[in-house]
């Protein structure tokens, strides 16, 4: 999904909101009149706004949004490792966040997944890594966030990238 405002988007999520109010990194008129599609969020709980213009609808646009899948290495070509299996375990070695604490996370909170990923196109070679992803928007039971890392195995996973994941594979939450 193509979304020409994107890059304004992470801006403002760094800079204070006077300056935001003056313009700088400002959203975008209209994702659709850049040939990019809208990404909706929950205004009030019956209006849409879109992260990266200003359009806003009325309705539930984002709960009509594509049903989430979780990423899997046959059709995403990486997965994520579940932090509560591994807790189960290994619980003397791996920690994880309260699972109450893992359910609740506003938007805007930084947390850590493994990723198992294809190092290469056409490959059986499995990299792993563990990365920071910005929580964006929450749908159901389901996150979505924004990878904040750039993978060293970068082939089918790449910063800013949009995914898709549970609590369950939390395995921590940044503190500044």
């Amino acid at each position: 999904m193509k979304q020409p405002y994107r890059l304004r988007t992470k801006i403002r999520g760094y800079l204070p909101w006077f300056l935001i109010d003056l313009g700088l990194a400002s959203k975008g008129q209209n994702c659709k009149l850049e040939n990019g599609e809208h990404e909706w969020y929950n205004i009030d709980g019956k209006t849409s706004g879109c992260y990266h213009c200003e359009v806003i609808r009325d309705g539930k646009l984002w709960s009509q949004e594509e049903t989430i899948h979780l990423p899997t290495l046959q059709h995403n070509h990486y997965e994520l490792d579940n932090a509560e299996s591994l807790h189960n375990e290994y619980p003397d070695t791996f920690d994880i966040p309260l699972k109450e604490l893992r359910n609740t996370l506003p938007i805007g909170t930084i947390v850590k997944l493994i990723f198992r990923m294809e190092s290469k196109v056409d490959s059986n070679e499995i990299e792993v890594e563990r990365m920071w992803v910005e929580i964006i928007d929450k749908q159901d039971d389901f996150y979505i966030g924004a990878l904040d890392n750039a993978p060293y195995a970068d082939v089918y996973v790449k910063h800013e990238q949009t995914i898709y994941f549970e609590s369950k594979y939390i395995i921590d939450i940044f503190e500044e």
